[in-house]
């Protein structure tokens, strides 16, 4: 193991529905800084996948979220679909506004070095056989903001369909 991916979803239980309910913010940040004192001193990087939702808190929410852990994947799905009529450059044009504005959202007033860098995830599930490109477009369009970490590709379904 090189690291530790956590994806723990309190969002979606019942009592934490709503765009803008985040009380189960504090008790998920309490839940990443004990797993860093665990992994921070065998030299594991811990990473966790958040939903769009927490980069919508005030400036202290996101403080507290992006302070707790090096390195974050947002969740950020339903953008497209395979089947939604739009064309390759219009899905594109749509992940890169989408990652762009997401990615300075989060960051927006946030001083000091010890912040997580991100990732974005995307899923198979919503650009199918487009999906590299989309992940490319990923790169063009935030490889210059120093928060940007990259992409990830949550993909569970394709390995279970690889491996029966």
């Amino acid at each position: 193991f090189d690291g530790i991916h956590l994806d723990i979803e309190p969002q979606q239980r019942r009592e934490n529905q709503g765009p803008l309910n985040l009380g189960f913010l504090p008790g998920l940040v309490e839940s990443y800084r004990a797993v860093r004192q665990l992994a921070d001193p065998v030299h594991l990087p811990v990473d966790a996948d958040i939903p769009i939702k927490v980069l919508k808190g005030d400036l202290s929410q996101r403080q507290l979220l992006l302070s707790a852990l090096p390195r974050f994947t947002l969740m950020l799905y339903e953008l497209s679909s395979p089947d939604d009529g739009e064309g390759p450059e219009r899905k594109a044009e749509k992940l890169r506004a989408a990652s762009s504005r997401y990615l300075q959202a989060a960051y927006q007033g946030l001083p000091g070095p010890d912040l997580g860098q991100m990732s974005i995830g995307l899923r198979t599930s919503d650009y199918g056989a487009l999906l590299p490109r989309m992940l490319q477009t990923l790169d063009e369009a935030n490889g210059a903001n120093p928060h940007y970490f990259g992409w990830a590709r949550h993909s569970y379904n394709d390995t279970v369909k690889a491996n029966p």
